[in-house]
């Protein structure tokens, strides 16, 4: 008898283990657990559906005309959110459905953090077709920005010509020799 060959009494005794691959599955917990994660998967699991930009968004595209016009009154989130975010990096790209009584979208945010604070760098709403409505500078009209404007007019801050002269307290020993030459004995 070869030494991988197990009779057929033996065989029939060995018993596969509840969780293997193999192991066929009519009910129980294997399907309910696929289920839960195939709805969490369709939904987004929740994570950026209460993130600030997203919130932020939300309020602009239920009161921005712009959108109102395109897609008609009660526009609404009608997905979860998807897209990325990190609090390391301070950058967040994240885009979720619209739908109001006439049409449906994708409205798309960017934002960065700063100083712990989540700010909106980008807002727009994909409509079918190619068409897209801008709505970052109506946000910015409306919630102001942190950021001062550039103006090329402005006289150039003052500096000093010369640094100030250290302080006489601080000495700096330097080695014996001439620098670039043989040292000294």
């Amino acid at each position: 008898m070869h030494a991988t060959t197990l009779r057929a009494d033996t065989a029939a005794r060995i018993r596969r283990p509840s969780w293997s691959p193999t192991r066929r599955v009519s009910g129980g917990r294997l399907p309910g657990l696929m289920l839960v994660a195939a709805a969490a998967v369709c939904t987004g699991c929740g994570g950026y559906n209460s993130h600030p930009i997203v919130t932020e968004a939300e309020q602009e595209l239920a009161v921005n005309d712009q959108v109102a016009e395109k897609l008609g009154d009660g526009v609404k989130r009608s997905s979860g959110v998807t897209g990325s975010s990190s609090d390391t990096d301070g950058r967040a790209a994240l885009q979720f459905e619209v739908t109001g009584s006439q049409a449906a979208g994708t409205a798309v945010v960017e934002g960065r953090m700063f100083e712990d604070s989540w700010n909106i760098t980008s807002l727009e709403v994909r409509l079918d077709g190619d068409e897209r409505l801008v709505l970052t500078h109506d946000l910015e009209e409306r919630m102001g920005v942190d950021t001062p404007k550039f103006d090329p007019t402005a006289a150039a801050p003052t500096t000093p010509t010369t640094p100030p002269a250290p302080p006489p307290d601080i000495e700096i020993a330097l080695p014996p020799g001439v620098p670039g030459g043989p040292p000294a004995e």
